[in-house]
């Protein structure tokens, strides 16, 4: 008796009988009212991957990346093309093409946007759409343009197409980079100790630079070309250029945890 009672309160339609009652697949009462489950939090990566997916933020990721690589192959163009004639010549112009700090991190934007934009699903797309991964990005771009207008614009004055060229990598490209990195990557994951982690790329390229300088006598910064200055000297400025990089990746954490602070704190 009280299990009908207790049945016509679960069930307000008739109640069925012990005959009606059937197992599932999985040998579970098919009867038994069934909570819903519980929505699976969304992980971070996951949520860049849904912002990052907005007609605008792909347009933009377009914009970019097809604004960084023109510039890329144009300035890879004028480099030969200025070179001496023969081979060795040109795998030499190729060579300092690939040692610059700005034609590399040019090249991380171009490569990372067009993943992102094209190969979003893929392992190294889902990879690049992680905001840490963003965000590395960002500082480092936005040194390539910081350290240029500080240090080298005053250097050279460049005509028609290298004017073109040194505009667009120093100066467009870190812009609306931070400008997307600002709107439409997500930061409320982004942690202090990231900006330690942050710094691998630009101590794997001070020392590649200083190795191929010594090997080839060539140094595309006058700031580090130990010819010039002597290699403490050169030493001591690829250590400040290190400081430039953990005070610029500091400041991008500190923006990015301010500007979510309101959703970390009703999380």
């Amino acid at each position: 008796m009280a299990s009908l009672i207790l049945c016509e309160i679960i069930y307000p339609e008739p109640c069925p009988t012990d005959s009606d009652r059937q197992l599932d697949f999985w040998g579970n009462d098919s009867l038994q009212p069934r909570h819903p489950r519980r929505k699976k939090p969304q992980l971070a990566h996951e949520e860049s991957i849904v912002q990052s997916n907005t007609i605008l933020a792909k347009v933009t990721m377009a914009a970019i990346a097809g604004v960084a690589w023109f510039a890329l192959a144009l300035q890879l163009f004028l480099m030969v093309r200025d070179s001496d004639p023969g081979g060795v010549a040109i795998l030499h112009a190729v060579v300092n093409y690939l040692s610059f700090f700005t034609i590399l991190t040019n090249l991380l934007v171009a490569v990372g946007l067009s993943f992102q934009f094209l190969f979003s699903q893929s392992r190294l797309g889902r990879f690049l759409l992680r905001p840490a991964a963003q965000s590395a990005t960002a500082v480092y771009i936005a040194v390539v343009g910081i350290i240029y207008a500080l240090l080298l614009r005053h250097l050279w004055n460049p005509q028609g197409a290298q004017k073109l060229v040194d505009v667009l990598l120093h100066d467009v490209v870190p812009v609306t980079y931070g400008l997307f990195w600002l709107v439409f990557v997500p930061k409320a994951t982004l942690r202090w100790r990231d900006s330690i982690q942050w710094l691998a790329y630009p101590v794997l390229y001070m020392a590649y630079t200083l190795v191929h300088g010594v090997l080839s006598g060539w140094y595309p910064y006058y700031f580090i070309d130990v010819r010039a200055i002597g290699l403490p000297h050169a030493l001591r400025n690829a250590s400040a250029m290190l400081v430039c990089f953990i005070c610029m990746a500091l400041i991008f954490v500190a923006v990015g945890r301010w500007v979510t602070r309101p959703a970390r704190e009703t999380a």
